[in-house]
């Protein structure tokens, strides 16, 4: 299990920290750092790369939220 799906789920009288559609973005974000991390010999795709950086950005504020509303 990982740390983003721990944050998801709720836990012994508490609620989950990160909404299932942040965990869902963290994730997917996750394995595309794993998969370009593992082709470190291939030449980059701007596109992709780049659509995942502006997805990372707003997942920032995705993010604070979700801990802002956990925190009350």
């Amino acid at each position: 299990m990982t740390l983003i799906t721990r944050m998801a789920a709720p836990f012994e009288g508490r609620g989950a920290v990160l909404s299932k559609e942040t965990a869902r973005q963290m994730n997917e974000l996750r394995g595309f750092r794993h998969r370009m991390r593992n082709l470190y010999r291939a030449e980059l795709d701007p596109e992709p790369v780049t659509a995942r950086a502006e997805q990372a950005i707003a997942l920032v504020g995705m993010v604070k939220a979700d801990v802002e509303t956990f925190l009350g």
